[in-house]
């Protein structure tokens, strides 16, 4: 997973931890993260590459007030095993409309944790 700041995570179990800890976050308890494939290409009869959009919704301030929705574009890698397996997940964060404040540590990499 190639986060939008660099940060590559590898694994499946470090990825699994990962969003485990941060989903039990207070900010981010509520959330949803839905994420909607728009092109789907097979480069073969085991490999495909997805390109998508993501959102993620009820993120919390440290207030507790309710930030805006956080969006983007995702390309994931497939490779076919026991049913199709993401081999690989890169995203984009579409910025601010401007004057509006991004959340503070979450905007910058809603998928990962922070220092």
């Amino acid at each position: 997973m190639v986060h939008p700041d660099g940060t590559v995570e590898r694994g499946s179990q470090m990825i699994t931890t990962n969003r485990t800890l941060l989903f039990q976050r207070r900010e981010y308890r509520n959330t949803r993260h839905p994420l909607q494939l728009n092109a789907v290409r097979c480069l073969s009869t085991d490999i495909a590459v997805a390109d998508g959009k993501w959102e993620l919704r009820g993120v919390l301030d440290a207030t507790g007030k309710p930030q805006p929705i956080i969006e983007g574009l995702a390309t994931l890698v497939f490779k076919r095993a026991d049913g199709w397996l993401i081999e690989a997940y890169r995203y984009t964060i579409k910025p601010s409309p401007a004057g509006q404040t991004t959340p503070g540590a979450p905007a910058k990499r809603p998928g990962g944790l922070h220092p």
